[in-house]
């Protein structure tokens, strides 16, 4: 049992290996995030604005008359 022993612990210790690579590059990727520049209008904003030129088109149109 000695050789399934010793397998069974190498294969631990990649496992901690991989987990802290893992760890490591979820770090990263939140520190990208972070520091990503934001947009300066975003998608719900330009609906919005969207919304309201339609709504004044149609009010102009209907006080044109």
């Amino acid at each position: 049992m000695n050789g399934q022993d010793e397998w069974e612990t190498n294969l631990d210790k990649e496992m901690i290996a991989l987990k802290a690579k893992v760890d490591y590059l979820e770090n990263e990727i939140k520190e990208m995030e972070f520091l990503a520049p934001k947009p300066f209008i975003t998608s719900e904003q330009i609906g919005q604005i969207g919304k309201f030129l339609l709504g004044a088109i149609v009010l102009i149109g209907i006080f044109w008359r």
